[in-house]
């Protein structure tokens, strides 16, 4: 009887590191303000599975709110890389590069990080039209 209880209680330990438990608690611990928990939670799920968008974007974001910008755009690039139709993760995307070194030398590269993140907002507003 031990061992189905030591059995379990790795089983339960394996559980919380799955790859979509880490990505569901990367998005707690960013709601919750925790942003640098959320980008450790992130990147253990990116680690477990390279290929989920929803773990690089949400790297992204917890690196833009810690103003980690070409961390948030590396992570953000390869977040729409994988899912090319997530409006979140391209307006995560250009918020990092809106902020980033890049578009404070070129005012053409912030011209059109502005237009991205215009057509991601409007894409986001499309899209919560359609589900009132």
């Amino acid at each position: 009887m031990r061992w189905l209880i030591l059995l379990f209680c790795a089983g339960a330990a394996l559980a919380a590191d799955a790859p979509d438990a880490l990505v569901e608690q990367s998005a707690r611990a960013f709601a919750s303000g925790d942003f640098a928990q959320a980008a450790e939670s992130a990147e253990r799920a990116i680690r477990l599975r390279p290929d989920d968008p929803r773990a690089y974007n949400n790297l992204c974001a917890a690196c833009n709110a810690q103003a980690q910008w070409d961390r948030a755009a590396q992570a953000g690039k390869r977040a729409v890389q994988l899912d090319p139709a997530d409006a979140l993760a391209r307006n995560n995307l250009a918020w990092a590069q809106a902020h980033g070194p890049e578009v404070r030398r070129d005012p053409a590269t912030l011209f059109a990080v502005l237009c991205a993140i215009a057509l991601a907002l409007a894409l986001i507003a499309g899209a919560a039209d359609l589900t009132d």
